[in-house]
């Protein structure tokens, strides 16, 4: 597919930008759609109202609030966290009460966490707690574990 941008739509595009118009005003003028005109001054580096310079000013950098977690400002210690004793299984061999967490591929079968769910219908404590209820209740890091290969 031909480029519809022919040298004189570039030389005017270029003024209407300087000048000011919209991409739509400039779109209507050369029959080219305004998401047209947006992408060519884009590529063409145009800023509006001017050319954008060579070297752009550095931008200040304004400092940081920090949060403190209580009055002293001492930040706790995240509480370790006891990953289940997984049983890794595949789409398969998964049962109800086992955990459908997935832990990843390996030889191109899907393997999931599979321990016992208890009264959780797809996830064990550890998945439960980890995907939804630890983050909005401690706001703390959560280390993830990978599965890996034995052997």
């Amino acid at each position: 597919m031909a480029s519809p941008w022919i040298e004189q739509y570039v030389i005017t595009l270029r003024s209407m930008w300087g000048a000011g118009y919209s991409a739509s005003q400039i779109g209507g003028q050369l029959g080219l759609t305004r998401n047209a005109v947006i992408g060519k001054a884009h590529r063409l580096e145009l800023v509006k109202g001017r050319a954008r310079s060579a070297s752009p000013r550095p931008r200040a950098h304004k400092p940081r609030k920090v949060k403190s977690h209580s009055s002293s400002g001492h930040i706790p210690e995240p509480k370790p966290i006891e990953p289940p004793d997984m049983q890794p299984c595949t789409m398969l061999s998964i049962e109800p009460g086992m955990c459908h967490y997935p832990l990843g591929t390996r030889e191109g079968a899907m393997f999931y966490c599979g321990s016992a769910t208890g009264d959780r219908d797809e996830y064990c404590q550890f998945h439960h707690d980890l995907m939804h209820e630890a983050v909005k209740r401690e706001k703390r890091p959560l280390t993830l574990v990978h599965f890996s290969r034995r052997g």
